[in-house]
């Protein structure tokens, strides 16, 4: 298993990614301009798309061959961080868009 520090690391970025989330959103007390929103969201977007996607190639499984990460990579993480990409493609490309749909 990684080591403690590298999970606290891990913690501490996905608690960040769920504030900007938020903030994507316009949820809380802060309120970010637009640009930053959608190069942030984007950015969050590409780092878990790449992780998800990275994480079954066979050089990833190289540089941590471990047991039990190596399966829970497979089974859980990899595609976990495919889907909170899918979240973060839908909060800053499908939904801040979704209006005109509604408005007709």
């Amino acid at each position: 298993m990684p080591p403690r520090w590298a999970s606290f690391l891990v913690s501490v970025c996905l608690f960040g990614a769920g504030l900007s989330a938020l903030a994507l959103r316009g949820i809380g007390p802060i309120q970010i301009p637009q640009m930053i929103q959608l190069l942030g969201g984007m950015a969050l977007m590409a780092v878990f798309g790449l992780r998800g996607v990275l994480g079954v190639f066979p050089t990833f499984e190289k540089m941590a061959p471990e047991q039990p990460f190596l399966r829970l990579n497979r089974r859980f993480y990899s595609p976990l961080c495919v889907l909170i990409a899918i979240g973060f493609a839908l909060l800053v490309v499908a939904i801040p868009n979704w209006g005109w749909r509604l408005s007709g």
